[in-house]
């Protein structure tokens, strides 16, 4: 067989495959009523990986599943009527959507509601249902609205200024990030300052160092700098050396060029 052929018989076999798949997540979808599968499809279609991407058909499968109560689909068509890429922007139908997603899992739309409500894009305008919402969310697991209420409670523009309750969010925000740590940062400059805390530089080093460990370049790099000037901690270059290149690891530019640079004055 030559190898024109064995492409083209690999080929022939994965759209074969891709065909399959899309038949009988159809069959399962429109006979079947089966929410997972119209949001397989939904999603199939969006993407365009495994199939021809087909937006008209992304938006029926998703508007399918999420009738039957998809919490995901919901969430996602909420996404596409306020953002306008695919359909026609539409900030009402992106209220609806989020609306329907929040009540089914807090989770999924309930933070994008809060947003919606505290910019006034869909509905009225409406700081405390935003608030309320985001509790929800916070409450439920959602690291980005725990974050967002901490900021909110630091810096007392749109609630009441209470550092207690910026350290009580911005700590459920850090400890429910496993990977972007979101939180972590403004939780340590809380302990650093004494703001809401009793001022303790060493819990701050912890939580950073946290971070860090989880995926946070931006905040291993910070620790570096701590490191290399001795700023609040005790100077020194090698573990200043092994935090820039923790952030190089983690595909930061100035991780990687700081590395290289103490690198250097080390003698290495």
């Amino acid at each position: 067989m030559s190898k024109n052929i064995l492409i083209i018989t690999i080929i022939l076999s994965i759209f074969t495959i891709a065909n399959n798949k899309v038949e009988k997540l159809t069959k399962e979808c429109l006979k079947d009523k089966n929410a997972n599968s119209c949001s397989n499809l939904g999603f199939l279609y969006y993407d365009g990986g495994e199939i021809k991407k087909n937006y008209s058909k992304a938006i029926k499968f998703s508007n399918i599943a999420c009738s039957l109560k998809d919490s995901f689909s919901c969430y996602f068509l909420g996404a596409m009527y306020e953002e306008g890429e695919i359909v026609q922007k539409d900030n009402f139908k992106a209220v609806e959507f989020y609306t329907k997603a929040c009540d089914l899992n807090k989770t999924m739309g309930c933070y994008p509601l809060g947003l919606m409500y505290e910019k006034g894009k869909g509905v009225r305008q409406n700081y405390f249902k935003a608030i309320e919402l985001y509790k929800i969310a916070c409450n439920n697991g959602d690291a980005s609205s725990c974050n967002l209420l901490g900021t909110m409670y630091e810096e007392g523009e749109i609630v009441k200024k209470d550092n207690f309750k910026a350290v009580e969010f911005y700590t459920k925000a850090c400890d429910l990030n496993k990977t972007m740590t979101m939180g972590c940062y403004s939780l340590g400059l809380m302990y650093e300052n004494g703001k809401g805390v009793r001022q303790n530089q060493l819990k701050a080093m912890e939580i950073y160092k946290k971070a860090c460990n989880k995926g946070n370049a931006f905040i291993c790099n910070i620790l570096a700098e701590r490191y290399e000037v001795g700023e609040k901690v005790k100077k020194n270059l090698s573990i200043a050396k092994e935090y820039y290149g923790m952030a190089c690891d983690l595909k930061n530019n100035n991780g990687c060029e700081n590395y290289a640079r103490v690198n250097s004055i080390l003698g290495n």
